[in-house]
This record gives C-alpha cells, sequence and structure tokens, in this order.
C-alpha cells in the first residue's frame, strides 16, 4: 500500500514544512561553554586596557581548542569509528595531559609551595599524590561492642563537601569549561571571574617571588664579587708590601755591606806601612769601629756587626772577634795608633777602644 505524497496540493492530510531553523534546548554544558568564552573574552579586554593604560604590551594568548582531538568530518573517518568509547578515552586522556602540564607549567617556579588548604597562596607539588594534597571527602567510625558472647559493630560515617577552587579549572584562554554544577548562570560567571582573578594574583605573586629571588641572587653576587675583587685587591697590597720590604731590606744590606767593605779597607789604610793614613792626624771618624752607626757602640751593636762580617767571610764567628780582639787590644792600639790620633779627639778615641775591646771579649765568652 502506497502512502500519498503530503505535498500534493490540496491534500488534507499534507504535513507543513518547518518554517525555519529547530532550535534545540540548551543544555548546562551548552550555557557554561558560552558564559566561560564569554568571561574569557571579558578578561582578556580587561587586561588589554590595562596594560594600555600603563604603556604596556599585551601579547593576545593563543587560543586553545576545546576539542582534544579535533572534529571529525564524519562519524566515521579514516576507517575510524570516532564516536567509539576508544576516541572517547582517547580524548579524556589527552584532556588529563593537558590539564596536568598546565599545573606543572604554573607550578615550575614554586617547587615547594604549600597545600590549598594551608595559609599559602601557593600550589601544591604536583608530585605529591592528590590522596595527600586534599582533605578527605567522608570518614568512618566503626565501634564493636562485644558482652556475654554476643558482639554488634556500629558503623558512622559522615561526609565533606569538598568546595571547588576556581583557580585551578579555568584557562586564561580556550580550554574546556568547567562544570556548572549546581550554580546559576549568573554564580557561575561569578565563579568563573573570581578564577581568573586568582590566577592574575598567582601570576603577579610568582613575578614577584621571581624579582625577589633575582634581587637575592644579584646582591649574593654582587657580595661574592666584592669579597673577592677585596681578597684580590689585599693580595695585590701583600705583594707591594712584600716588594717594599724586600727592596728596603735590599738596601739597608747594601749600605751594610758597603759599611763592612769601608771598615776592612780603613784597617789597612791605618795599620799598613807606608799607607794612606799613616803619617795624617786622624779623627775619631778615621777609626774603622766595629758598629754600623758610630752614634752608640754597644753589645748589641758590635755582635750584629761581628755575626755578619763573619758571615760575609764565611768564616766563624769566633775567628772574626779573635782578630777584632787583637786589633782593639788596649796596648796595641794606644801604642801604635793613639799618637796619631787628633789630640782633641784622643779621649774620645781611647774610651772607645776600652769599651770596644770589654764588648769583644765579653762575646768571644759567651760563644
Amino acid at each position: 500500500m502506497a502512502f500519498a505524497s503530503s505535498n500534493r496540493e490540496g491534500d488534507a492530510y499534507a504535513i507543513p514544512r518547518p518554517s525555519g531553523r529547530i532550535k534545540l534546548k540548551e543544555t548546562s554544558g551548552d550555557v557554561a561553554s558560552r558564559i566561560y568564552a564569554r568571561e574569557q573574552r571579558r578578561y582578556q579586554r580587561q587586561q588589554e586596557r590595562i596594560a594600555r593604560v600603563n604603556g604596556l604590551p599585551f601579547p593576545r594568548p593563543r587560543s586553545r581548542s576545546t576539542s582534544p582531538l579535533g572534529a571529525p568530518r564524519t562519524d566515521i573517518d579514516g576507517g575510524v569509528d570516532w564516536a567509539s568509547w576508544s576516541a572517547r578515552r582517547a580524548g579524556n586522556r589527552k584532556q588529563r595531559m593537558e590539564e596536568e602540564e598546565k599545573w606543572m607549567e604554573e607550578d615550575i617556579s614554586r617547587p615547594w609551595a604549600a597545600w590549598e588548604f594551608s595559609h599559602s597562596t601557593g600550589t601544591a607539588d604536583p608530585t605529591i599524590p592528590a590522596r595527600y594534597r586534599t582533605m578527605p571527602s567522608s570518614s568512618t567510625f566503626q565501634f564493636t561492642h562485644s558482652a556475654s558472647g554476643s558482639s554488634f559493630t556500629f558503623t558512622h560515617t559522615e561526609s565533606y563537601p569538598q568546595p571547588r577552587t576556581a583557580f585551578r579549572e579555568v584557562h586564561l584562554s580556550g580550554g574546556v569549561a568547567p562544570s556548572m554544577g549546581s550554580m546559576t548562570p549568573e554564580e557561575y560567571a561569578q565563579w568563573l571571574r573570581e578564577g581568573f582573578a586568582g590566577l592574575q594574583n598567582r601570576a603577579e605573586m610568582n613575578e614577584r617571588e621571581r624579582r625577589r629571588w633575582e634581587q637575592t641572587r644579584q646582591e649574593q653576587e654582587r657580595v661574592i664579587r666584592e669579597e673577592q675583587e677585596e681578597k684580590q685587591r689585599q693580595r695585590r697590597e701583600r705583594r707591594a708590601e712584600k716588594r717594599r720590604t724586600e727592596e728596603t731590606a735590599r738596601i739597608v744590606e747594601d749600605g751594610k755591606s758597603a759599611k763592612r767593605a769601608r771598615y776592612v779597607a780603613r784597617w789597612k789604610a791605618i795599620t799598613t806601612t807606608g799607607g794612606e793614613i799613616e803619617e795624617t792626624n786622624i779623627t775619631f771618624d778615621d777609626i774603622p769601629w766595629p758598629v754600623y752607626d758610630t752614634a752608640s757602640i754597644d753589645k748589641p751593636q758590635v755582635k750584629e756587626f761581628m755575626v755578619d762580617m763573619a758571615r760575609q767571610n764565611g768564616e766563624d764567628v769566633k775567628k772574626t772577634l779573635r782578630e777584632t780582639i787583637r786589633a782593639f787590644h788596649p796596648d796595641r792600639f794606644f801604642g801604635r795608633i793613639l799618637p796619631r790620633v787628633r789630640p782633641d779627639d784622643r779621649e774620645r778615641v781611647k774610651e772607645a777602644v776600652e769599651s770596644c775591646s770589654r764588648i769583644i771579649n765579653a762575646l768571644a765568652g759567651e760563644l
């Protein structure tokens, strides 16, 4: 039996064609996606206005696809049933991976941040299992009573509502819209705004912390650099001081060496027959005294001079002292040299010779 066409004019059973597109009822997921996209655009415009007022560049974020795998042209494309449970499972797995990457990127600058129920505003370490990062959703209490061979167990389970944290579920651009749950569209929009504000506050806080760590690092590098420069300066000063000390010691030693050479030369000139000053009037300063400074002829001065003379000649100090004892023996000196001393200096020379003789004999007795 054939049915008559419903398009024939004048047919009593003709079905009228729809005047426009069929509007399906909007689901809660559609409402959430629409409000989510609207609030993302509003937040981006707000941040762009703030950046323009402050004269800062505002890079527009790239939109993220809400479809994990991308919508195929048909339900069956390339021999794959995209509507099957395998495709849905793959899409859910990719969505979870994207969310984990997002949290890892946000938490990379705060690896030891506090948990969400702590007083800190940081995020949890992604390596810590979720059961240790969240409060328990329920608790169970059991009580067992035994008496007269009978027992009974009382079990009480109490559930705790788990509050949702907006900034953990929202994205600044793209992404899957969080579930509305039991919220109204107005409450959902306000909840999204709080989440965006939380993300912004976290970003600002992370930036402040990064700057603080950068300042701390620069300060530490400055302190280390100053310490190294100070150590280098001290080393340069020590080397310069060492060079000055060595130069001063060299000059002093050269002066002492010249005085010892003069001491030997003057003794030869005085004691040699027909010498340079044999027939002249000898002054106090012409006599070679066994000291570097004739202003003070004392035991330390004579000892230093004798030790240096022995070291210069490569001789024993006792041998040098014996030769000096013969040179400054009072009887020998007064008989051979004192008559040639100028009369004004004779008394002074006599006292100095007697003092040198006593000091040299005392040193010889000590060694």
